[in-house]
């Protein structure tokens, strides 16, 4: 199988972000596509509910690697859109997934310094950065 670079696709701007070929999707099997909600009744039995496999969304948490500072940029202008649109990611085996950012457990775009400076616009100095993307499948939506 070859390995494509992955991107992250905002049709509706349009902008597209090539995130390149290391990137991770670190929770894909942490999820299950059939959600249960589990009460106790007033004698301690278990009543067990399974909803509807399309009623939740499975998470996608991407672990992209040493990104450079355009990059951020241009992730966290599409980020911080009020009228969010639908994106199509391209994952690194080819698969494609429409995806919005997941902001309700914080920022969805968290971004580490690889080497801390007070000045990243200097084009002479690395201005590398570790991404973490917190995203959801929006399919299910």
């Amino acid at each position: 199988m070859a390995v494509v670079d992955c991107t992250l696709v905002d049709t509706g701007l349009p902008l597209s972000i090539t995130l390149g070929k290391d990137v991770i999707w670190g929770n894909e099997w942490g999820w299950t596509g059939v959600p249960q909600k589990v009460r106790k009744t007033l004698d301690g039995a278990a009543v067990v509910e399974t909803l509807s496999p399309n009623s939740a969304t499975q998470p996608i948490t991407l672990k992209c690697g040493w990104q450079r500072k355009s990059v951020i940029d241009q992730l966290v202008s599409m980020r911080d859109r009020t009228d969010q649109t639908v994106m199509d990611l391209t994952l690194c085996d080819g698969r494609v997934k429409e995806v919005l950012f997941d902001h309700e457990g914080g920022n969805p775009v968290e971004v580490t310094p690889i080497v801390e400076m007070s000045d990243y616009t200097d084009t002479a100095s690395p201005d590398y950065f570790e991404v973490t993307l917190y995203l959801f499948d929006a399919v299910g939506a």
